[in-house]
């Protein structure tokens, strides 16, 4: 058992690529909307969102493609706020 990973971009090679590693649907968001098509593929919204880019408008989708208690993980905030660590001198 495992998770069904639908792809949201707006790169054609990005989304053709998800797909070849097993992403059972992708979203053209340049061309559909990716909240209703999550709602439709998942027939009442996601369990769980990860927000990989971390903008306003891909925080806001991965939020309303969430079914009722739905859990989102924005994983850019791991990212941006990694200490950086400098050499001693």
């Amino acid at each position: 058992m495992g998770a069904n990973v639908i792809a949201i971009d707006v790169d054609a090679k990005k989304l053709e690529a998800a797909m070849l590693e097993g992403a059972v649907a992708t979203v053209d968001a340049s061309d559909e909307n990716p909240i209703e098509v999550v709602h439709e593929v998942t027939k009442g919204g996601a369990h769980v969102s990860v927000d990989a880019l971390g903008i306003k408008t891909t925080c806001v989708n991965s939020i309303r493609s969430l079914r009722a208690r739905g859990r989102h993980w924005p994983s850019w905030l791991v990212n941006h706020h990694r200490p950086t660590v400098r050499p001693a001198m």
